[in-house]
C-alpha cells in the first residue's frame, strides 16, 4: 500500500480508513493493476484528492459484453462505433472499468508492448489512465465546495421574483456549473432566464473525443483527462488549460513549451490561406462595430474583434496604420446559397463561423460596399486577457462551427460569449445583449469600452478609430463633379460616349479628381450589378438546364470545411 498526499490505494476489498481525503480500493490483489492505481494518483491534483472524501471500489467488467478494447473504434469520430470504457456510481462509491483494459495494463507493468493508437490517447494504457481519470472527475464534479473568486451569474431561476439571485445559488458548484467555463469551452445561456446552458457546436468532428459534447459534465471529464495526460493539451487548448490550472491550482507539463507562432486559417477573396501568427506580439484588441444597413440581419449593425499582431520594434501608430498588422476576428453566418433566406436565418439553418481577416478588406466592404460607418473602439482589458483572447480565437477559429440565427445566436451573442470567455469577472458574465448596437451599449456601461460622439469623430479618425461610409465621400465628388445626376447609379446608366463627353469638359484639376472618384465608383457599382444580373439570369435557368443547376450547387460547399480542422 502506498499514500499519494492523502490518497490511499488498496489492493483488497477489507475496509480501511483513510487519514485524509480519497482513498481507492481494488478488487483485485495483482500488482499491475494496483501499479496502475499508484500511477493515476500521482497524476492527481491535491485539490481534487482533498475534495472527494471517502472510499471508492474500483472493478473491472465487460461492457456490451465486450472483453476487449479496439484500436479502430477509440479513434473513431462516428459516435455508433464507440466503446463505453467505464461507469461512475456516484451514489454507490464504486467506479466501473472496462475489462479490456486488463491485458494493456498488465503488458504495460511486465514492460511488454501495448497497442499504440492513432488519435490523442497514443495507446491503450494512456486510454485505461483516462478512463479512471474521467470516472474520478465525475465524483469530484459532483461534489459542492466552496470557490474563491467571484462568480455572482445573473441566472434567473423559474418562479424566484429575485433577478439577481447569485447562481451558485441556483446550481450547485460543482466544477462543470461554472458558467466561464462553459463560456471558454463554447456553451452559452440562451437567455437570461436559461437554467443550463446549451451547446452551440453544430460540427464536432475537430474533437479529439467528441463525447465531450454531451453535456458540460461529460465535456469536463474529458477535458480532465486530456489535461492531465496530455503533454501537447496546452498548446491545443490554452485557454481551457489556463482556466483549470487556475481553478485547481495545478499545472500539468508545466515544463512544455508551445510555438511561438501558430498558424491559422485566413480569409482572403473568400479563400482561405494560412499564415503565421505571433499571440505574444498583440498589442491592442478593439470591439470594431459597422453601423445599421436596410438588410433584416444588419438593422442593428454588426459586431467583430479587430486586433493588431505587431512584432516588438513596431512602433503604435505604425501598428494602427500598417495593414500587415491588423486583423478582424468576425463572427457571421455562412450563406450558402446565392441569396439570404430571412426564415433559414430565423430558424437556425445557416452555420455560423468564426473567420480570421485583414482590417482593409473589411473596412472596404462596409464603408464603401455597404455605405456604414465603422466604429473601433479599444477594449479595457488587460495583457493577459489581450493573450487569452488571441490564444482564444486561434482556437476557435479553427475547430467552432455553430447554428447561425438572426434573432438568438448571431454576431452580437457570438462576440459577447467570446468576451465572457477571456475576461473572467462577474460585470461581464453578468452583461447580456442580443444586438450590436446594444452590446455596444453594454460594453460601454460596463467599462470595457468608451463610446465617442459625434464632435469627436474627426479625432477618432485620425486615430483610426472612426472610418466614415465612402459614400460621403463619393456624393460630395458627385455634387461636384456635375449637377445633373443625384445618384451613382445615374452615372452608371450613361454610355462610355456619354461620360466621356462630360470628362473632356473638365478642365479644373480638382474637378479631374472629383471625376476619377466618381468613375471608379461608378466602375464598382457596375460590376456589383453585372454579378447580380447573371445570378438572377442563372436561377431563371437553373429549372430548366440540369448543368446550370449543378454548377449553381457548387455554389454551397462550405469553403471552411475545405481546409483540415487541426485538434
Amino acid at each position: 500500500m502506498k499514500s499519494f498526499k492523502g490518497l490511499l490505494i488498496c489492493s483488497t476489498v477489507f475496509s480501511m480508513a483513510a487519514v485524509h481525503g480519497l482513498e481507492i480500493k481494488a478488487d483485485s490483489k495483482e500488482d499491475a493493476v494496483i501499479q496502475f492505481i499508484e500511477e493515476v494518483a500521482a497524476k492527481l491534483p491535491d485539490s481534487v484528492k482533498k475534495d472527494i472524501p471517502g472510499t471508492i471500489k474500483l472493478s473491472f467488467k465487460k461492457f456490451n459484453d465486450e472483453d476487449s478494447i479496439e484500436p479502430d473504434r477509440v479513434c473513431s469520430t462516428k459516435q455508433k462505433t464507440a466503446q463505453r470504457y467505464g461507469s461512475a456510481y456516484i451514489n454507490k462509491g464504486k467506479i466501473e472499468l472496462h475489462a479490456g483494459f486488463l491485458k494493456p495494463i498488465r503488458n504495460y507493468q511486465a514492460g511488454k508492448s501495448v497497442a499504440k493508437l492513432n488519435c490523442p490517447q497514443k495507446d491503450l494504457y494512456t486510454l485505461a489512465q483516462g478512463a479512471l481519470i474521467h470516472e474520478l472527475a465525475h465524483f469530484y464534479d459532483f461534489k459542492t465546495h466552496d470557490r474563491k473568486s467571484d462568480r455572482v451569474v445573473r441566472q434567473i431561476p423559474r418562479g424566484n421574483p429575485n433577478p439577481y439571485q447569485s447562481y451558485e445559488d441556483v446550481h450547485k458548484n460543482n466544477f462543470s456549473s461554472i458558467p466561464t467555463y462553459a463560456f471558454i469551452n463554447g456553451w452559452r445561456f440562451v437567455s437570461p432566464k436559461s437554467r443550463s446552458p446549451k451547446m452551440k457546436h453544430r460540427k464536432v468532428s475537430y474533437s479529439p473525443d467528441f463525447y465531450e459534447y454531451q453535456d458540460l459534465k461529460e465535456n469536463f471529464a474529458v477535458n480532465f483527462q486530456f489535461f492531465l495526460l496530455d503533454e501537447d493539451y496546452q498548446c491545443r487548448r490554452p485557454a481551457q488549460y489556463e482556466f483549470m490550472s487556475k481553478e485547481l491550482a495545478h499545472r500539468p507539463f508545466a515544463y512544455k513549451k508551445c510555438e511561438e507562432e501558430v498558424t491559422v486559417p485566413l480569409l482572403v477573396d473568400n479563400k482561405l490561406r494560412l499564415e503565421k501568427i505571433n499571440p505574444s506580439h498583440i498589442r491592442d484588441v478593439h470591439y470594431l462595430y459597422a453601423g445599421e444597413s436596410d438588410a433584416m440581419m444588419s438593422r442593428w449593425g454588426h459586431s467583430m474583434f479587430r486586433f493588431t499582431v505587431c512584432p516588438p520594434e513596431v512602433k503604435d501608430r505604425r501598428c494602427l496604420l500598417d495593414p500587415r498588422y491588423n486583423f478582424v476576428l468576425n463572427f457571421t453566418g455562412f450563406i450558402p446559397g446565392l441569396e439570404i433566406n430571412n426564415y433559414d436565418g430565423l430558424v437556425g439553418n445557416y452555420d455560423s463561423v468564426i473567420s480570421i481577416t485583414k482590417l482593409s478588406p473589411t473596412l472596404k466592404q462596409y464603408t464603401k460596399g455597404e455605405n456604414r460607418e465603422v466604429f473601433s473602439y479599444p477594449l479595457n482589458i488587460t495583457k493577459e486577457q489581450k493573450r487569452r483572447f488571441i490564444n482564444l480565437a486561434m482556437q476557435r477559429v479553427w475547430g467552432y462551427m455553430g447554428s447561425y440565427k438572426f434573432l438568438t445566436n448571431n454576431c452580437a451573442t457570438e462576440s459577447l460569449d467570446f468576451l465572457k470567455a477571456i475576461v473572467w469577472d462577474s460585470k461581464v458574465q453578468n452583461s447580456n445583449a442580443k444586438t450590436p448596437v446594444g452590446m455596444r451599449e453594454v460594453l460601454d456601461e460596463i467599462g470595457l469600452i468608451d463610446m465617442f460622439e459625434e464632435q469627436e469623430y474627426k479625432e477618432k479618425r485620425k486615430k483610426h478609430q472612426y472610418f466614415p461610409s465612402a459614400m460621403e465621400k463619393v456624393e460630395k465628388s458627385l455634387e461636384r463633379y456635375t449637377s445633373a445626376f443625384n445618384e451613382l447609379k445615374d452615372v452608371g446608366e450613361l454610355s462610355t460616349e456619354q461620360r466621356l463627353v462630360l470628362a473632356e469638359q473638365i478642365k479644373d484639376p480638382q474637378l479631374a479628381a472629383n471625376m476619377v472618384i466618381v468613375e471608379a465608383n461608378t466602375f464598382d457599382y457596375l460590376s456589383q450589378s453585372l454579378l447580380t444580373k447573371k445570378l438572377n439570369f442563372l436561377k431563371e435557368q437553373k429549372s430548366s438546364e440540369p448543368l446550370v443547376k449543378t454548377m449553381l450547387d457548387f455554389l454551397k460547399v462550405d469553403h471552411i470545411s475545405s481546409i483540415e480542422r487541426d485538434r
